[in-house]
């Protein structure tokens, strides 16, 4: 193979981790600087996918608040439908 033993994740983004990028870390020198700044960035992509899904579940409610005001921004929906989802929202969530 003339290249790609690890997907040209050389020339890929790093939106989370890639297997190719644990495969690699794993072919790096034991003790290395390579495979330590490696690792590091591995464990930095987990750290931001957890905190990806924390966000992802904190804002489970009050996306149909966002999306009703999208909509009633975009005239896509009155105001009326904004108003409906708002309340809901206040009526179930306290400050």
């Amino acid at each position: 193979m003339s290249g790609g033993s690890f997907g040209y994740l050389c020339n890929r983004e790093l939106a989370e981790v890639p297997e190719d990028l644990i495969r690699m870390r794993d072919a790096l020198p034991e003790g290395s600087a390579a495979r330590a700044r490696t690792d590091e960035i591995i464990k930095a992509h987990e750290k931001i996918h957890e905190l990806a899904g924390s966000i992802w579940d904190a804002s489970f409610g009050i996306r149909d608040v966002w999306k009703a005001l999208e909509w009633w921004h975009s005239s896509d929906w009155g105001e009326e439908h904004f108003l409906e989802a708002i309340n809901k929202y206040e009526e179930n969530n306290v400050c």
